[in-house]
């Protein structure tokens, strides 16, 4: 028999439901209580047994009843009398009244109205006085012989129990926890209430998970308001990403770093946060790598440091994360500029430091370069040094170029020079010619005097420049290389950089337009030299490769292969030509392509003629383009 078996013994008795088929279960399990000597068990069974619908009529149960009642209703002293009083016996065993006491009917009945009073006691929750009363309508004369008594006192022992196990173990830490709630010490508070709630009794109505709720709450609440180091999701300069830092008020509020998760351009951002906003220095770092350490305006760069992923680093100011205005550049091969920039580019005043072998770009020999500037271009008065603080120039630049060359200066590899002299052309197509678009409109321009190289550059006089400066020799064409044969496979860089080394420089367009039409009267011909192409040049017609330079027949100038065989870098950027006259251009400031002038072994008639203009990226190279160099006296 279980605790479920009791429950439903005290069920039946108090309440007398009446269940099909119960009486042999209760009356079998009653019995097995007696034999156990737990009457009061065996009284409650025996009691619900009773009340089955299914009970015979010639059922014991009475006789049962009456047995457990008479071991249970054992001579019980009240807690109240110092003295034992009289036993309370059942109706089977009485014999007759003693003398000395009146007779039933002379003597007030006690049970009924100590049993209600008991009752209400029990019913207030006022479970010993309950259970004294209960004990004192045990010993009434009327007692009846199922009172159920003992039932009711073990009911007021068990919740006698139950407040004691209240009191113990569930009110001090309950008692605790409201205690430091109010003092708004809400994770201790927390703690002792989920204590309380632990323990093996609490009253029928707790409640202990609604104040554990208002601790969680109120947790929550002075946590989003408190200063925490947190990882949050939030949204900067309306771009996704995750904080990790210091949070206050669900946003970033102190030092943190902010991950870009959907933005193909930023990573990071470190920096102080003030309700979501960055403030002060930041640390910003790009997905090319690119990284920013200054000051911020908005979603901009103010003043700082941008280090590039190529090495070059600018320290100065910005608008719209552009460099602006003073600064300086330091690159990755150790020069460095510092002045005025506009759009990242030098322009205005600056000075330029070479740390490097090079020189200075176009200045022979200059490690230093103090005066203005106009698109990364020397352009307007200025003055080179060489690394010993001697000047060496003193005036002005136009398009990177000194307006003036160094007319003393020696060369390190002999050419064989033509003077050119001074002089106006037609240059660009006229309308009696085959033309391109590119190659109009013809006009008058006037150059000054000048020398240029009769001859193309060759494989031994750039291999020559390239052990003295400890470059690499240019990638092989596939017919190899012979010494006589015009370079190929360089740069206009390459070609610039070997100019720089000897104290040239690549001619202009109009420069080598103008020598390329022999700078002679009447200047009809076709190609450089005669109008017969397979007289002057090497073409596709007559060749599959470069070939050894001046084989051809040169032009009135005697300068040979300005038609043919390799195709020549010159000095200026591609442009549209002007449609007014010029005096000495150098062609735009900057642009895209190089300007290449002349045929090769590869080009048709047209492209050798002496107007046609092509054009090439200074970094790329090919098999049929090489350079020849000019020279100031």
């Amino acid at each position: 028999m279980n605790k479920l078996v009791l429950i439903f013994c005290v069920f039946f008795f108090v309440n007398g439901s009446l269940f099909s088929q119960c009486y042999e279960p209760f009356r079998n399990d009653g019995i097995s209580f007696y034999n156990k000597a737990d009457y009061l068990k065996a009284l409650n069974c025996f009691m619900a047994a009773k009340r089955c619908p299914d009970k015979p009529a010639n059922h014991d149960l009475d006789k049962r009843i009456a047995d457990c009642n008479t071991k249970l209703n054992a001579p019980v002293t009240s807690s109240k009398e110092t003295t034992p009083k009289k036993t309370q016996v059942s109706p089977a065993e009485k014999k007759e009244e003693p003398k000395n006491e009146p007779p039933k009917s002379d003597r007030a009945a006690c049970y009924v109205p100590l049993f209600k009073a008991a009752q209400i006691s029990f019913l207030s929750k006022n479970f010993s006085e309950a259970k004294d009363l209960y004990n004192e309508a045990r010993k009434c004369y009327d007692l009846p012989a199922d009172n159920g008594l003992a039932l009711w006192i073990k009911m007021c022992d068990d919740e006698i129990a139950f407040q004691n196990c209240i009191k113990n173990s569930y009110t001090p830490f309950y008692t605790k926890g409201n205690d430091l709630l109010n003092k708004e010490n809400f994770e201790k508070a927390k703690e002792l209430f989920f204590t309380a709630k632990q323990s093996e009794c609490k009253p029928d109505h707790s409640d202990v998970d609604a104040k554990i709720d208002i601790c969680e709450q109120k947790i929550k609440e002075k946590r989003f308001n408190t200063l925490l180091q947190d990882t949050i999701k939030f949204t900067l300069w309306g771009k996704e990403g995750i904080f990790m830092g210091y949070v206050q008020y669900g946003k970033p509020n102190g030092k943190g770093i902010f991950l870009f998760t959907k933005d193909q351009s930023l990573k990071s951002i470190e920096t102080h946060f003030i309700n979501g906003e960055p403030v002060g220095s930041i640390h910003c770092v790009f997905n090319n790598q690119d990284e920013f350490i200054g000051t911020l305006k908005e979603d901009d760069f103010e003043n700082g440091t941008y280090k590039y992923a190529n090495g070059e680093v600018y320290k100065g100011s910005f608008i719209q994360r552009i460099p602006n205005g003073e600064g300086t550049i330091t690159y990755s091969n150790g020069n460095i500029y510092t002045g005025n920039i506009v759009n990242g580019k030098k322009e205005g005043v600056g000075k330029l430091i070479v740390h490097s072998e090079n020189y200075i770009p176009n200045t022979q020999g200059a490690k230093i370069y103090d005066g203005n500037w106009l698109a990364n271009q020397k352009w307007g008065f200025g003055k080179c040094f060489d690394e010993q603080g001697t000047l060496i120039h003193d005036g002005v630049f136009t398009n990177d170029f000194p307006e003036k060359d160094y007319p003393n200066r020696v060369m390190r590899i002999p050419f064989t020079w033509v003077k050119v002299p001074a002089g106006s052309f037609t240059m660009g197509c006229t309308f009696s010619r085959d033309c391109t678009d590119k190659d109009r409109p013809a006009r008058v321009v006037t150059l000054s005097e000048f020398h240029i190289s009769d001859k193309e550059v060759t494989v031994a006089q750039y291999r020559a420049f390239c052990e003295a400066t400890g470059r690499s020799v240019p990638q092989k064409p596939s017919w190899g290389w012979e010494e006589d044969n015009p370079i190929v496979n360089i740069t206009w860089n390459d070609a610039v950089a070997f100019c720089q080394w000897n104290n040239c420089r690549l001619p202009t367009e109009a420069e080598w337009e103008y020598a390329a039409q022999g700078a002679l009267e009447p200047r009809t011909k076709l190609y450089s030299g005669s109008n017969e192409l397979r007289e002057v040049a090497y073409f596709k017609d007559n060749s599959q490769r470069t070939r050894t330079v001046a084989k051809r027949k040169p032009n009135e100038l005697l300068i040979y292969d300005m038609s043919g065989n390799v195709s020549e870098w010159v000095q200026d950027w591609h442009g549209n030509y002007p449609q007014i006259s010029q005096q000495d251009p150098k062609g735009p400031s900057s642009g895209f392509e190089k300007v290449v002038r002349g045929g090769n072994w590869h080009s048709d008639e047209i492209e050798c003629r002496v107007t046609y203009r092509g054009t090439c990226e200074p970094n790329l190279y090919t098999n049929y383009i090489g350079f020849r160099v000019v020279r100031n006296w």
